[in-house]
């Protein structure tokens, strides 16, 4: 008994001391819109919940959200999130302002899975929060806000039963994770539906656990289907990234970032201890597999969505993370990487093969976009010096931490090239008499063996990097990542590596290597 009590006592010592340090980020996070100077509606939020109530209405008034909305699903969805939070009473000026917007500012709600996510999650709260706005002409949408309910209700029921049994069509994306734990802390903290509520915590929990097992110091590993093109580089500075601070305890708070965590750190919802367990145990390798989905496809296939195999292998020094090549995403696709613990920011090895064309906006977009308006939106599109892209042309297997890419490339492409991103922070790079190229970060090893010559590059966006560009219309290469309780010395990892080479093979229209 006396055994028991004492389990029992340290269990709730070690639970306050997890629930104190996880409400002392809180505190780091809103800090940081506690000091601002310029009008934000989260600001104004803090005064409100600290009782300064005639000074948050009038700087909230004086925001960019309430005197000239913008950015459509995105600004609904932060109304939404701030009207549940504020407890608006009915006639103050605040309110009205708001009810104005929502009747006159129409609102898109997007082309993408988060878009259409935060749109109808923001109508599902909506009718709740302002009972009084029951007709359709108090809306922008012009309907019966109830029934619209219903088609969110909907909508976000199929978004829970495709992620959990197809797997996420904007899977792992350090950019957009954020947009879906937003909608899914607002519903957790405002649905009325008790069913919903559950729902919502244990999707999050569901996006979490995702994330625990395929992160390294707060970066999330990739292959991801959408990729910011300068975070891709800079792997901290996914947005995923201050989540894993806020809910996993890992890496520091970046302040610039705190407008992506605002709503989870202001909601209240903690995840279990289990899951910052497995967040932070890096204790003895992970090797994780997983099946996503494609984006919906609406041309030039015959199936709406194919699967998509992810591979992620994790130990206490690196990641390595793919997914298996091809359009899975348009635009902004990251393939594979190998993301280290060292050489900030720039903690990563990785390569594209730039591509773009009419043909894959068609495959996803149902709206009639060119390559030159998307590159308008989007200026790093059609460049062939991007770091961020998908291709048909590219098959990748991995298996645990040894990875290949196989490429054959038609004349039609737009470029016949590879860009590998080395960056420059690395410890060591050099290449072996074998023909491996081997770069050191930190206790992390890499070799990389190309089957094309290739040549280094330093172009003037390379401000950061050693661009390696191998040319051809067939290609490959094999990628070998160890870490030094692995191998032991990066000498002992070029001496073992150097013991064999990969041998490719071309034959019958058909690219394939033996290693």
């Amino acid at each position: 008994m006396r055994l028991f009590l004492t389990l029992f006592g340290w269990l709730f010592v070690c639970n306050t001391l997890a629930q104190s340090k996880f409400q002392e980020r809180v505190a780091n996070i809103l800090y940081t819109y506690d000091t601002l100077t310029t009008p934000h509606l989260i600001k104004s939020l803090r005064l409100y919940q600290n009782g300064f109530i005639r000074q948050a209405d009038s700087l909230a008034l004086l925001t960019p959200q309430l005197t000239r909305p913008n950015y459509d699903m995105f600004w609904l969805f932060g109304i939404t999130g701030y009207s549940g939070l504020r407890k608006h009473s009915h006639d103050d000026s605040v309110t009205m302002r708001i009810k104005n917007w929502l009747k006159n500012y129409h609102v898109w709600k997007g082309n993408t899975e988060n878009h259409h996510l935060l749109y109808y999650t923001a109508l599902y709260l909506l009718p709740q929060i302002y009972p009084e706005l029951s007709r359709s002409d108090d809306w922008f949408h012009g309907q019966n806000p109830l029934t619209l309910k219903l088609e969110a209700y909907e909508h976000i029921q199929n978004w829970i039963h495709r992620t959990t049994y197809e797997g996420q069509g904007e899977f792992d994306t350090p950019t957009y994770f954020p947009e879906y734990m937003w909608c899914m802390v607002l519903l957790h903290r405002f649905a009325e539906d008790e069913k919903m509520r559950l729902q919502a915590k244990l999707m999050m929990d569901w996006l979490l656990i995702d994330f625990a097992l395929d992160h390294l110091d707060g970066m999330m590993l990739g292959g991801h289907s959408r990729e910011d093109p300068i975070a891709v580089y800079t792997p901290r500075k996914g947005f995923a990234t201050e989540f894993a601070y806020l809910y996993f305890g890992i890496g520091e708070h970046q302040p610039n970032m705190t407008w992506c965590i605002w709503m989870n750190a202001l909601c209240g919802y903690e995840p279990p201890t289990f899951i910052q367990q497995l967040a932070t145990d890096r204790s003895r390798p992970i090797l994780n597999k997983e099946r996503k989905r494609t984006r919906d496809r609406y041309r030039h296939v015959t199936r709406r969505n194919d699967p998509v195999y992810r591979t992620t292998y994790v130990t206490n020094e690196y990641g390595l993370s793919s997914i298996q090549g091809g359009i899975l995403q348009p635009i902004q696709q990251h393939t594979w990487s190998v993301r280290f613990r060292e050489t900030k920011p720039y903690s990563t090895i990785f390569a594209v093969h730039p591509y773009w064309s009419k043909y894959e906006l068609e495959m996803y977009f149902t709206e009639p976009f060119t390559v030159e308006s998307v590159t308008a939106q989007k200026p790093t599109y059609s460049q062939p010096t991007k770091w961020t892209s998908a291709s048909p042309c590219e098959r990748i297997f991995q298996y645990k931490n040894d990875l290949i890419g196989l490429y054959v490339i038609p004349d039609s492409m737009p470029t016949d090239h590879i860009n590998f991103f080395f960056p420059k922070t690395l410890d060591e790079r050099k290449v072996l008499p074998t023909g491996w190229i081997v770069a050191r970060a930190g206790k992390t090893y890499v070799g990389v063996y190309l089957y094309q010559p290739y040549e280094w590059m330093q172009l003037l966006e390379d401000e950061f990097n050693h661009r390696l560009r191998s040319k051809g219309n067939v290609n490959g290469y094999v990628v070998v990542v160890r870490d030094e309780t692995e191998v032991g010395s990066f000498e002992a990892f070029c001496d073992k590596i150097s013991a064999s080479r990969p041998a490719f093979k071309w034959e019958n229209q058909s690219l394939s290597v033996t290693y």
